[in-house]
């Protein structure tokens, strides 16, 4: 139960940073997605099965937050999730410092994936058409894939302490039992 809220905790923290504090700092317009990088993080360490909730209720509290249709966000994390979990099945065997280029682009193709379902998702919801050469060449993409990059760069090892904490903690419940 403690690890379910602590993962609650953070999502809702990393929400709140992304959509409250980080679009007042960046000069830009475009901040970064700090929730899309810790499913995507979960999902790489810990499998499609125990992130799929997690990514659900991200989804849903962006959902809510940015006033979008229920689901643009739920799909767009789900279907990063389940590719992030996938992939990292198949290529996280090596050591760490290959690890962690490969978390590197799960980033970015989780970012460019994001962006562009969550577009034509809400261009689609509004009725517009989906003019495919803007979606994936401009510079809010570029820009939004380098700070996410730089969020992940800050925030992945604090994310592998607060797994160790996190199994340390559900041990130290199993010893209590």
């Amino acid at each position: 139960m403690s690890k379910k809220i602590t993962i609650f905790i953070v999502i809702f923290m990393a929400i709140m940073l992304q959509v409250s504090f980080l679009p007042n700092i960046l000069p830009s317009g475009v901040f970064p997605d700090v929730a899309l990088i810790i499913v995507i993080f979960w999902a790489a360490r810990s499998g499609f099965n125990a992130t799929w909730p997690w990514a659900i209720l991200g989804g849903l509290m962006l959902d809510f937050i940015y006033f979008w249709p229920i689901g643009t966000n739920v799909f767009s994390f789900v279907a990063i999730v389940f590719g992030a979990s996938y992939l990292a099945k198949r290529f996280l065997v090596a050591d760490n410092l290959s690890r962690f280029f490969i978390m590197v682009a799960l980033v970015i193709s989780g970012t460019v994936l994001n962006e562009s379902l969550t577009s034509i998702l809400m261009k689609s919801a509004l009725g517009e058409t989906v003019n495919f050469q803007t979606l994936f060449f401009n510079t809010d993409l570029l820009l939004k894939i380098i700070y996410n990059l730089l969020i992940f760069m800050a925030i992945y090892v604090p994310l592998l302490k607060l797994e160790k904490f996190i199994a340390a903690l559900n041990l130290r419940l199993k010893m209590a039992r």
